[in-house]
């Protein structure tokens, strides 16, 4: 028992490492963000496109007998890009932009109308890739915080969640997330945004440090339920010790829209930088 206990651990211990190796490796993207501009857009279309292929992937394998044609999946990738582009290339064409992103997500829903959780994974995915485009527009060094906030949340439930262990937070949806991990990770988050002070105020900050945490993981938990539902246990492998892009994005599926709404709505000053 003590032998398995110490094979366990080390195990554990070897995937933090990993984790973090590959953490650091992903710090290019971050400097990106901070740059803004046409460099980051050239790394977003491409992160978006893989987040897309692997749920698309991930639906394809889980369909018995109903497999997606490649020309299917390329379509879709095209048609959750091209709104995107609306925003990069035509920035003040308001009209045009909304209705770009009224008719894919029309589409979405109608294409699969009979999977609820692909809808929503397919739209948190569509419009969290637009808020990245319309925050980095409003400020990159904004989106920037946003990101770092969200990192520090997850790594915080991360460790302490493993460190401390404890009653699970949603087993059947991911069992390995635990209560303390996801206290922990607002803990984390609050710390991070009374730090960067993004709001104009106390409250503004501990309220933008709650929102991202709690949002981060109900993305996070939206994609365990749809591995689950597919049979999946990472989104894919591009990433050693994390999976795949989706798996590393996941936090970002809800918080950034619900963020950027904030923001624009005036609910939640922002400070200027």
């Amino acid at each position: 028992m003590k032998l398995m206990n110490y094979f366990n651990q080390k195990t554990k211990y070897s995937k933090f490492i990993v984790r973090s190796i590959s953490s650091f490796l992903l710090l290019p993207f971050l400097f990106l963000v901070w740059k803004g501009g046409t460099l980051f857009y050239l790394i977003l279309v491409p992160i978006f496109i893989g987040m897309i292929y692997e749920i698309l992937n991930m639906e394809d394998s889980a369909r018995k007998n109903k497999n997606m044609k490649l020309s299917f999946k390329f379509f879709m990738i095209v048609l959750l890009t091209f709104p995107q582009l609306l925003l990069i290339f035509f920035p003040y064409l308001t009209t045009v932009k909304i209705l770009g992103f009224l008719i894919t997500t029309l589409f979405i829903f109608y294409l699969f109308r009979y999977n609820l959780l692909l809808i929503i994974l397919l739209c948190g995915i569509l419009f969290s890739c637009a808020s990245s485009i319309l925050l980095s527009q409003i400020h990159p060094h904004l989106l920037f915080y946003i990101l770092i906030i969200i990192f520090i949340s997850d790594v915080s439930a991360y460790c302490f969640g493993n460190l401390l262990g404890g009653p699970k937070l949603l087993p059947k949806i991911s069992p390995n997330k635990t209560i303390s991990g996801s206290f922990f990770g607002i803990i984390g988050s609050l710390i991070t945004v009374y730090f960067l002070s993004i709001g104009e105020s106390l409250l503004e900050n501990l309220l933008i440090g709650l929102i991202i945490s709690v949002f981060s993981q109900v993305g996070d938990l939206l994609e365990s339920s749809y591995k689950r539902q597919t049979g999946f246990k990472d989104s894919g492998n591009v990433i050693p010790g994390h999976g795949g892009i989706l798996d590393r994005m996941d936090g970002l599926i809800i918080s950034l829209p619900i963020v950027l709404i904030i923001f624009k709505a005036n609910l939640i000053r922002i400070q200027s930088f």
